[in-house]
């Protein structure tokens, strides 16, 4: 059996997003995978290792430091300098740039870029005060350094062709294997699926995100309160929350939208909503979707072909699974009334929902990186 060692720079997998993606390797995958990070959940699992307890460094102390990204990579370093025993493993799995002193260690690296680190980062440029552009850029600067020598010396993978054409837009000069994309597996024992029955005066949409400024969720707001038939449940914190909340009351609609902050039981919301809505205008790939799918909600999500950096299209097949709209309430809420126009309409496109998240499997995923990893080194 082939063992991962995965590689982040926090295991909080309740907070979902990356963290939550290495959880599901590490239960739902028949493979020996460990996890090194720097903060961790308080618990006692066996096989997550934090360098910040190493070196004694407190968790809120540890905090501060990871806002400072050269200091982690040297701590990465000594670390590893000290622990070479640690790398042990067939195969080193890296989801975060602050990890590429692994390269000066170990040459079975497989780097699974999520998303163009930099480019993520300079999308909150725009609206940072003058000393956060300052910090803000220097973090950017370092980590086109850091994921470049990760993808010079590592074997490449993402979790999407989108993704993929970002790192071949990005680093194909320095790239030295092909990219290989590697779909991400779903929990079925988790989300499982259930036909809810329409109530055309109450439809029930919900988001599960981050709530941050690419998620998008005020394109969601203004169509609830242009449909009086259109209700809201908003998993997820972050910092965009205090502004959304101020739009739901300027808006006057806060009896029609939810706030129901971080939760370990998503699966509950998804099952209870009528269709799941993401209109991002950057994700990397969107898990959240396939979830939402396995439980029969049909998705929706804006259209990369109008030039947003997402991959939707590779998950949501208009009049099947979902619907894809414009950057606009109308285009959304069409696309809602579409998806609800009939219960063997709606019936249709859930059950096209769980069938294509069906296609999704947790073991393919790292059995493509491990043959990928096997077929370089022949």
């Amino acid at each position: 059996m082939t063992k991962f060692l995965v590689f982040n720079t926090t295991f909080l997998p309740h907070q979902g997003g990356i963290d939550n993606y290495i959880n599901n390797l590490i239960k739902y995958t028949d493979h020996n995978v460990k996890v090194i990070c720097f903060i961790k959940e308080n618990n006692d699992e066996d096989g997550i290792i934090s360098i910040f307890e190493y070196f004694k460094i407190p968790t809120k102390l540890g905090g501060i430091l990871l806002r400072f990204d050269l200091i982690t990579s040297i701590i990465v370093l000594v670390y590893f300098y000290l622990n070479k025993n640690k790398l042990n493993s067939d195969i080193l799995l890296v989801r975060h740039p602050v990890f590429y002193p692994l390269v000066y260690f170990n040459k079975k690296i497989a780097f699974v870029i999520a998303t163009i680190l930099p480019d993520y980062m300079a999308t909150a440029l725009k609206d940072a005060s003058f000393i956060r552009k300052i910090y803000l850029s220097l973090r950017i600067l370092f980590f086109k350094y850091a994921e470049k020598k990760l993808v010079k010396h590592s074997n490449v993978f993402t979790l999407s062709n989108n993704m993929k054409n970002e790192v071949l837009k990005n680093y194909k000069e320095v790239l030295k294997n092909e990219v290989i994309v590697s779909y991400p597996g779903i929990n079925r024992d988790r989300f499982t699926y259930s036909l809810k029955e329409i109530n055309r005066k109450q439809i029930d949409l919900v988001t599960v995100c981050r709530l941050s400024k690419e998620k998008n969720i005020e394109l969601i707001l203004k169509a609830i309160s242009e449909n009086p038939n259109l209700f809201l449940t908003i998993v997820g914190d972050g910092p965009n929350k205090k502004k959304l909340v101020n739009m739901v009351d300027e808006l006057k609609i806060q009896k029609k939208v939810k706030f129901e902050g971080f939760s370990n039981k998503v699966e509950v919301f998804l099952k209870n909503a009528d269709i799941f809505v993401l209109p991002s205008t950057y994700e990397g790939f969107g898990h959240v979707y396939l979830e939402a799918m396995a439980t029969g909600k049909p998705c929706i999500a804006l259209d990369a072909s109008f030039g947003y950096k997402v991959a939707s299209n590779e998950i949501i097949k208009p009049l099947y699974n979902g619907e894809l709209i414009n950057n606009n309430s109308n285009s959304l809420s069409n696309a809602i009334n579409k998806i609800t126009c009939s219960d063997e309409i709606y019936a249709e496109y859930s059950l096209n929902a769980l069938n294509f998240s069906e296609k999704f499997n947790w073991n393919n995923h790292l059995e493509k990186i491990e043959k990928s990893i096997s077929k370089e080194r022949e």
